[in-house]
């Protein structure tokens, strides 16, 4: 497992994850970071690596935390190219001092749809081909 901390948004302290990450869990996040920003920035790849973050942090329910489909666990073990840069993004996000450039977002979607829970969120960022939103307050 890996214990990592988050920077508050709204007030800058610094605080633990409700769970620390476990390698199977980060291997998860980095495949849907790769998979979501294939052909996309660095800049957006960090983006997602916190909109995943953001999310498990949000949701006190470990059943929203990353789990490998049954049956797929072998492909999270393959580490290619793909799931080397998933991987930093993530890193690079969980990383201390590091800055949350969605502003607590833990929802996107890409450009092209519009879908309809975004009318009742908080749009925070805009990264790529991707627009990232969080609660309303």
């Amino acid at each position: 497992m890996i214990q990592f901390a988050a920077q508050s948004e709204t007030t800058g302290e610094v605080a633990p994850l409700l769970r620390p990450v476990t390698c199977r869990e980060l291997i998860v996040y980095a495949r849907a970071v790769d998979y979501f920003g294939r052909g996309q920035s660095a800049e957006t790849l960090q983006a997602l690596a916190w909109v995943l973050l953001n999310r498990r942090r949000s949701v006190g329910d470990e059943s929203a935390y990353a789990r490998p489909m049954p049956g797929y666990l072998g492909e999270y073990d393959q580490v290619d190219a793909h799931l080397a840069r998933g991987l930093g993004a993530m890193a690079q996000a969980l990383s201390p001092g590091a800055t949350d450039p969605t502003c607590g977002s833990t929802r996107f979607h890409h450009h092209h749809e519009c879908p309809g829970w975004a009318a009742h969120m908080q749009l925070q960022a805009i990264a790529g081909s991707y627009l990232f939103y969080s609660q309303k307050f």
